[in-house]
């Protein structure tokens, strides 16, 4: 029954918007190839006082063009595996919204109007996230204050999943699916901000190897769900799994002592507080 479903939708309706997101992506490759750059003297479109300003915020001894990736470094911090689990775990709730139309039997139509509320949540949640950081931030200027927002909003999106175990019905689903969303988009935009803190020597690596864990869940979330929802019969045991990475990645974030962050990040802290 579930697996007709999934196939139902995704061959009645899943053409047309496979297609569509395509070429939307090969439109914007076009316009990144055209405008994008690695560094500023490359673009045509950096003048010579917004090189010099940029130039003026990077390290002394920073050095000109690319450098290298000091991989030792990058895959022994452990403020980044932190950062990265939790992305991981945090990757798992983007299958929520495609539950209400998988489960439910909805029409592509009725699952599209049901599916307008996790994601409306999820922009509430992430625009509250980072004015909650940013003010956080202002008051314990620590990079582990940043972790602690992180996994808070963690904590509160596995447990409003809670819910749906109990009384899987259309309505607690669409409430708890929401919730779940909109407290996991409160991490949204700090992903990067905790990886760079984690190696601000590395900055781009370490925005880029969050974003891997994060990629790498997209891929492992809907193989593990189908296989756990295939052999039970029912989705309330791939909610228990959410919810389960969802506290685990919210303790990791607070549980899990952080490594001293290197002098690039203490120098931007204020002075006298520890991070």
């Amino acid at each position: 029954m579930i697996e007709g479903r999934f196939g139902q939708l995704g061959g009645q309706h899943g053409g047309g918007m496979f297609w569509t997101l395509a070429i939307f992506g090969a439109v914007w490759a076009v316009f990144a190839l055209a405008l994008l750059r690695d560094l500023p003297e490359e673009s045509s479109r950096v003048n010579a006082a917004e090189r010099e300003l940029i130039a003026a915020g990077q390290e002394p001894d920073a050095g000109p063009g690319r450098s290298r990736v000091r991989w030792r470094p990058l895959l022994t911090n452990r403020n980044l595996w932190v950062v990265a689990g939790g992305y991981f775990a945090w990757g798992f709730m983007y299958w929520l919204p495609s539950f209400l139309s998988d489960a439910y039997g909805l029409s592509v139509k009725q699952a599209g109007a049901f599916s307008v509320a996790p994601w409306a949540c999820g922009m509430v949640g992430a625009l509250a996230g980072g004015v909650i950081v940013d003010r956080v931030y202002r008051r314990s200027p620590r990079v582990r204050s940043r972790f602690a927002v992180m996994g808070v909003a963690l904590l509160l999106a596995g447990c409003s999943l809670v819910p749906l175990a109990i009384s899987p019905t259309l309505t607690v689903a669409l409430i708890s699916i929401s919730l779940g969303v909109g407290f996991g988009f409160v991490t949204g935009g700090i992903w990067w901000v905790a990886a760079i803190d984690a190696a601000p020597d590395q900055p781009g690596s370490a925005a880029g190897f969050a974003d891997a864990a994060f990629a790498s869940s997209g891929i492992v979330a809907p193989s593990v769900m189908g296989f756990i929802v295939a052999g039970t019969g029912t989705f309330t045991s791939g909610f228990v799994v959410m919810a389960c990475l969802a506290v685990a990645g919210a303790l990791l974030m607070l549980l899990v002592p952080r490594e001293p962050v290197p002098a690039a990040v203490t120098a931007t802290e204020t002075a006298g507080n520890p991070v």
